[in-house]
């Protein structure tokens, strides 16, 4: 069965990470049952959570992406292929689950940050983000300009926006890089520069992402300044980051329908009009489609709620052990052993690397 061989597999590629927790609850173990549980909960959420999403993935909305981007070889018109873009990375970042779960820590600290404005700002980002690098492809324009005209942009829009905007700008482009976004820009791109690309060569599609990231930065550092002046020019103190639980698993899962169904939906809801008249999909085939979505929201559900119930304080943990008023230079030290380790175990786990 297809879900039990990708839970095998996302088992695998987080075993690194479970070593280093594993080895960290070891040298400072948790003060009670209820935390351990926590965790394992958490974890296991997680790891259902996002097999169950990537299944999703695979039988519906990335063959509806694949299906969508034929239709390019049909039309030569720039505005259309450009506007596509758009909608293409803007749709493919709402359901992408790592900007969820920054988003939804970011109001935790600033409450003045709503996490669905945030999810949409950053997603318009990458949808202009895809537009630019695609009009970069058609018009074969130097990738060093762009880059050099779009981080110009970026350090002139630094200079005005508030301080704590500045470090969620960059977190945010790339939490939108991630296992829905990256496989549909990339397909995007390929498709892209095999039939319009003046070079006729797949290695104008290197860069759609580097070019894309760069929009989400722009568009937090916009919304920052805009944040700032609605609120009379003052940005409150930050919260504190507290991951601990913040209720039952039901009221947890409860909280997040909604949030889930506005990631997913949009991403279908734009869809079929291209499935039925453009591409002329039979309704059996377009209703398969749909079914397959069912999976992608139940994974993103269970993985969402796995990272609240439990698993997300983790980190926060482990940065208690070393770092703490009787810290000495050997945990400070040891500390950024751990995080290179957990750096190095994410990354190893990350299916869109």
């Amino acid at each position: 069965m297809k879900l039990l061989r990708t839970v095998k597999d996302t088992f695998i590629s987080t075993i690194p990470l479970l070593i280093i927790i594993a080895v960290c609850l070891i040298i400072s173990p948790l003060n009670s049952v209820d935390s351990y549980v926590k965790i394992v909960i958490g974890y296991a959420s997680v790891l259902i959570g996002i097999s169950l999403f990537l299944v999703g993935l695979d039988s519906s909305i990335l063959p509806i992406g694949h299906m969508i981007g034929s239709v390019f070889s049909k039309y030569g018109n720039l505005i259309f292929i450009l506007s596509f873009g758009f909608v293409f990375g803007l749709v493919a970042t709402l359901a992408e689950p790592a900007i969820s779960v920054l988003a939804r820590q970011i109001q935790g600290i600033l409450p003045l940050v709503n996490s669905t404005v945030f999810i949409w700002v950053t997603a318009t980002g990458i949808g202009i983000g895809v537009a630019i690098a695609l009009l970069r492809m058609v018009k074969n324009i130097n990738i060093k300009w762009i880059f050099a005209i779009l981080y110009i942009l970026v350090f002139i829009l630094v200079a005005f926006s508030p301080e704590e905007f500045i470090s969620i700008a960059f977190d945010g482009s790339g939490a939108t890089t991630g296992d829905v976004s990256v496989p549909f820009i990339l397909a995007l791109g390929i498709g892209i520069s095999a039939i319009f690309s003046k070079n006729k060569t797949n290695e104008d599609s290197f860069g759609i992402v580097g070019i894309a990231s760069i929009g989400p930065i722009i568009s937090v550092l916009i919304y920052g300044i805009i944040v700032k002046i609605t609120n009379g020019g003052v940005i409150p103190k930050p919260n504190d980051y507290v991951v601990e639980m913040s209720g039952s698993v039901e009221s947890i899962i409860l909280g997040n329908l909604l949030d889930v169904a506005l990631a997913i939906f949009p991403i279908i809801l734009i869809s079929i009009p291209f499935l039925i008249f453009l591409i002329k999909l039979p309704k059996k085939q377009i209703l398969k489609l749909l079914i397959g979505v069912i999976p992608v929201y139940l994974g993103l559900l269970i993985f969402l709620s796995g990272i609240d119930y439990g698993f997300g304080f983790v980190g926060q943990y482990i940065g208690k052990i070393f770092i703490n008023e009787n810290s000495t230079l050997v945990s400070v030290i040891l500390l950024l052993v751990i995080c290179f380790l957990l750096g190095f175990a994410i990354t190893i786990s990350e299916p869109a690397i």
